[in-house]
């Protein structure tokens, strides 16, 4: 994937010390926004742009200036060129340091770059002193662009590499030896850790005169911004030594070597930390992935992390040269460049434990599974590391706790209770003293619960105890069995008896999705619902036509506008693409009942052509009021026994609002209408101290509206969803549902004073579908946001420029800004989600999207100002392929054209946006071209007077 935050932080690994012998700083004290600095002089020309948009060129021109232009428009880096040019950008590309003479046009006494150079600035925030900060809570563990991010800010230590800025905490980072120094610098601290008995590898200065050491790398630990790490050190003020409460970290130097070219997959070969990055090499790759096993290069700019290979197939696929070295070959299409470290860190204890020849066995330890762990950790006692990590020495570990967990090869945790109860499909690492067993996985946890903390020596597993059958018992959501319980894909009555039996000695039994298959006579015959954990991953076939209604894709519909017609025609384009029903975003007018009448008839009618399509009424509370009672009551009553209502297999009817989450009236209202319901609201209430569920009882199902695109300038990812699950209180197991979405945009210019984006890049549409397809034993439903919303920009129906329901000032929703090629996509990831397996692409077809104005326009005679957050977005052409076979396809933008090799299946592709009227695809195949294609994907630099953010897609042949 890439990601602003990434491209951001690539640029960082150019950034010199700000004591270059290149760089000339400027002569005066600068008035820059606040948190802008000044960085350095770098070469810049017109074939190798250090950074991307040029928004200005005058004689007014200053560095403080353009840092302000920059800073309004949302970007991270300001830079002036030949003293009046003033360029902004998110990334600083192809930067080689040179020394700037020029003085700015507008302030003589500034440094304004040169011909063919740049004056750089950043934004960056710096902490306070340590005596002011307090240590914020621990949000989520570091994704690899950040960890790449803070890797970037290098410090020169011999025999060393830097491992960047980290915060730190009063738990340390580094805890095992520390020191402090007026003359502190990063040598004297390596010297000191060294000095210590044993010598300790890592080490750390943080608050310009404190020095920290560690034995083991800061794996858990998370990545600051490099400037945050910017106190001067205090033995020598031209170098930095951390900050408050941040850590600059040094480890050994990682040394790899190249094991080949190996096949990719959904799952990922290398299944850790990815990133991707416009100047990517396999050096790059490799000193982002320290810490871990194994780096890998895939696709010119992509690089994936992990400590295992999921997959050990080779492939001749490796063909693509890498975008920031063409000479070097990074991956191609679906195969990964893989390089092993030779010397990979490992995590030792800082207590010592030697397990004798015979295993202590703590008894009474049940296996519940693998977990999601947590910053805040989902067992939040006692915590250990030990590079001879087992289950049995963690459970010794933890013996008088409740829980022991393993995690990450060699850690262990103990607690009384989990704090989050997320199933997790990553533990995947082998034990650290015991390779034939599995300890977790990077932020997975293997569980274990014990009854009793008294420990015994064991040479061999406990015996179970003899057990009769009693033959096979419906179970209920209740549970017929409520004890304890567990799952496993090697289960069997024996392993079932062997863990249970300490703690249930009496009776036991065994639910498990894996044997479900063979009572399923019964389960047609109690008329059975799919539990959230049935993933329906098997070869049985009756087992996942059973199991089909647990998966469904809705579509927010507006009413406005709509006629009969419109509905019919609307139904079968959405009925073609895999998507099951609308959610029809109901107001308070008196018109809207009847628009939902004809969409409730025309799905109705459309059933006598074998279209099983469905509606649910979602009640839109910004036009309702929680004193609305009587007209929810009414509407729902109108459409509850309507054969096109949505119903669970219950029969219950699907109802939902967008927020209301305040209001006390739901659970009266609801009960009032007469019949069983399942209402699956998008509410926004605050969870930090409270469930959904336990402030909104009569909810049957949680719906994130919001959780289609990434919060801020970053990737998506299921950190929102992740929270939301853990922290709504539903009970999947007895029905209740969970409900995410998915979008492909969000662009909002109008005079109402709503005026922003949000980040769509990175393919976002395909990237948030393969994450459901991914996290689908977490989702029950998944809603397409939007179907027609022209104001903010998310629709994917097509755009009928004689419709009445497009807002007034809205000039951006035109036919022209086509959205249809994300409606044409959605068939094939909507199979993917509901089935579990990639559907065979049967025909070549090419989809592209872009956006015709760069982020970092500046257009002053629009009346309604810059738009907010541009700085989130890159100027990026993106291309999906799908692809019957291999083939090379070549993508002409204007006068520029770039090609890349292609695999069967989906292939994702992108590229900078030039100028140009068109863009024109050509596929080919042994010789032969397989289809041309040619679409109005416009893209200028200027020439428009109001700002218009709105993406164009285009698909074919």
């Amino acid at each position: 994937m890439v990601a602003l935050s990434t491209l951001f932080v690539n640029a960082l690994s150019q950034v010199a010390s700000f004591n270059s012998p290149f760089a000339h700083p400027p002569t005066t004290t600068l008035a820059l926004p606040e948190g802008w600095s000044y960085q350095n002089c770098y070469q810049h020309s017109e074939s190798r742009h250090a950074l991307s948009v040029k928004v200005y060129s005058g004689s007014e021109n200053s560095l403080s200036s353009c840092a302000a232009k920059c800073d309004n428009a949302g970007f991270a880096f300001a830079g002036a060129v030949s003293g009046q040019e003033c360029w902004c950008g998110n990334a600083l590309a192809n930067a080689e340091l040179d020394t700037c003479a020029e003085p700015c046009s507008g302030d003589s006494s500034e440094i304004c770059g040169d011909s063919n150079r740049i004056s750089v600035l950043s934004k960056w925030s710096t902490s306070s002193p340590a005596t002011t900060v307090t240590p914020s809570k621990r949000a989520k563990r570091t994704t690899l662009a950040q960890r790449h991010h803070a890797s970037m800010h290098k410090k020169r230590v011999t025999g060393y590499q830097s491992y960047g800025c980290y915060v730190d905490s009063t738990s340390r980072v580094l805890p095992i030896a520390s020191t402090s120094s007026t003359s502190m610098t990063t040598s004297n601290c390596q010297s000191f850790c060294a000095s210590q008995s044993p010598s300790l590898p890592y080490f750390g200065t943080e608050n310009g005169n404190e020095c920290w050491c560690g034995n083991a790398l800061p794996s858990s630990s998370f990545a600051a911004n490099p400037g945050d790490c910017s106190t001067p050190c205090t033995g020598n003020a031209g170098t930095t030594c951390g900050g408050g409460w941040r850590l600059n970290v040094f480890g050994p130097t990682v040394q790899w070597t190249n094991l080949g070219c190996y096949v990719d997959q959904a799952a990922r070969t290398l299944n850790g930390l990815s990133f991707s990055s416009n100047a990517m090499t396999p050096a790059l790759c490799q000193q982002s992935c320290s810490g871990f096993a194994y780096a890998g290069t895939e696709d010119q700019d992509q690089c994936f992390c992990g400590n295992s290979l999921t997959v050990s197939t080779t492939s001749t696929g490796c063909t693509q040269s890498c975008s920031g070295d063409s000479t070097q070959l990074c991956g191609g299409g679906w195969a990964m460049n893989i390089y092993q470290s030779l010397n990979p860190p490992t995590t030792t204890t800082t207590t010592t434990t030697t397990p004798s020849s015979t295993v202590t066995k703590t008894l009474g330890w049940a296996t519940l599974g693998c977990y999601g762990d947590q910053a805040s950790r989902t067992l939040a006692g006692s915590s250990y590391t030990d590079s001879a990590m087992t289950p049995a020495l963690c459970q010794q570990k933890c013996s008088g706790y409740t829980y022991a967990g393993t995690e990450y090869q060699t850690e262990c945790y103990c607690g009384n209770s989990m704090t989050a109860s997320v199933t997790s499909t990553a533990c995947t690492l082998t034990c650290g003293g015991d390779s034939s067993q599995i300890c977790g996985g990077s932020w997975a946890i293997s569980i274990y619960r014990s009854s009793s903390s008294a420990t015994t020596t064991t040479s061999s597993s406990p015996t179970p105890t003899s057990a009769t059958s009693l033959g096979c018992y419906a179970d209920q959501a209740a549970r017929t069995l409520s004890g304890a319980s567990f799952t496993d894909p090697a289960m069997t009555p024996s392993l079932c008896q062997t863990n249970l039996d300490e703690q249930y000695p009496d009776v036991y039994g065994m639910l498990l999705r894996l044997w479900w298959r063979f009572n399923k006579d019964m389960r047609r015959q109690l008329g059975h619902q799919c539990l959230s954990n049935d993933r329906d991953d098997d070869d049985d076939d009756d087992d996942d036509k059973l199991c089909a209604n647990k998966y469904r894709i809705s579509i927010d519909v507006w009413l406005m506008g709509r006629t009969y017609a419109d509905w019919t025609n609307d139904i079968q384009l959405a009925a073609a693409q895999n998507i099951d029903a609308f959610a029809l975003n109901m107001g308070i007018d008196s018109w809207q009942p009847a628009r939902m009448q004809d969409a409730y008839n025309a799905a109705s009618a459309l059933s006598s052509q074998g279209i099983n399509f469905k509606m649910f009424v979602s009640f839109d509370m910004s036009s309702f009021n929680c004193g609305s009672t009587g007209a929810i009551i009414s509407t729902l009553q109108q459409f509850a026994n309507h054969p096109a209502q949505l119903k669970t297999p219950a029969g219950e009817m699907w109802v939902s609002s967008f927020d209301g989450g305040s209001c006390s009236m739901w659970q009266s209202t609801l009960n009032s209408v007469g019949v069983s319901y399942r209402f699956v609201p998008a509410f926004f209430n605050d969870l930090s101290g409270a469930t959904l569920k336990s402030q909104q009882p009569s909810i049957g199902g949680d719906f994130l509206w919001n959780g289609g695109w990434p919060s801020g300038g970053t990737p998506i990812l299921w950190d929102n969803d992740n929270y939301r699950i853990q922290n709504d209180g539903l009970n999947r197991a007895a029905g209740d549902i969970y409900m995410t979405s998915v979008s492909p945009w969000f662009f909002v210019h109008l005079n109402s004073g709503r005026n922003f984006i949000y980040d769509f890049d990175n393919w976002l549409y395909v990237e948030r579908w393969e994450m459901m397809h991914d996290q689908r034993s977490l989702v029950d439903a998944v809603e397409i946001i939007s179907w027609n919303d022209w104001g903010e920009s998310h629709y994917i129906s097509p755009v009928d420029p004689l419709t009445e329901d497009i807002p007034s000032g809205a000039y951006y929703a035109t036919p022209q800004f086509d959205h249809t090629g994300f409606l044409y996509m959605t068939g094939y990831y909507a199979s993917y989600y509901k089935t579990g397996n990639r559907p065979t692409v049967t025909a070549d077809k090419i989809f592209m999207w872009g956006r015709t104005q760069p982020a970092g326009l500046y257009l002053g005679s629009d009346p309604i100002g810059p738009v907010q957050n541009a700085g989130w977005v890159g100027d990026t052409l993106f291309v999906v392929l799908f692809a019957t076979s291999s083939g090379t396809l070549t993508v002409t933008q204007g006068g520029t054209s770039w090609s890349a090799a292609v695999v069967a299946g989906p292939n994702k592709l992108s590229n900078p946006l030039v100028p140009t009227s068109s863009v024109t695809a050509v596929l080919t195949r042994n010789g032969q071209t397989v289809f041309t294609f040619s679409a109005p994907l416009v893209y200028a630099q200027g020439g428009s007077s109001e700002y218009n953010f709105n993406g164009i897609s285009a698909s074919g042949p």
